[in-house]
């Protein structure tokens, strides 16, 4: 029997069809984001304390609300709510890519600096 110091070299795998694969799930997630993100705000009309049927939202959207209590509703409680959650969910995503490119981190997280609730900073600050 012939022992050889060296193993045999295994040929290299095919890194190609893998990379492609890893490629095209990230491309699926990111379409399925991108699809959350404009169908969430879409599908929160319909949400909240009074009922609005889909002809009552359409009809709003297009023209002017039959009863001006479902007006009341739609514009003046509904939409600003989407409007605010959408631009504070886009803030909060702002404020963390940038403290992580900031900070080269990327699980960086608030506690990173200190503290991360308002009320320490107010009780630190009054001393």
């Amino acid at each position: 029997m012939v022992f050889s110091a060296k193993p045999p070299q295994a040929s290299a795998p095919d890194t190609s069809h893998n990379l492609n694969n890893a490629t095209r799930q990230k491309q699926l997630l990111w379409w399925l984001l991108i699809v959350a993100a404009v169908t969430s705000p879409f599908l929160s009309l319909f949400f909240g304390a009074a009922e609005l049927s889909a002809q009552t939202i359409y009809t709003c959207v297009i023209a002017q609300c039959d009863d001006p209590i479902n007006q009341v509703i739609f514009w003046e409680i509904r939409m600003p709510r989407i409007f605010a959650g959408f631009l504070v969910g886009a803030g909060l995503a702002i404020a963390g890519a940038t403290l992580q490119n900031v900070t080269r981190n990327s699980l960086a997280d608030p506690y990173l600096f200190g503290p991360a609730q308002p009320e320490t900073g107010a009780f630190t600050s009054q001393r």
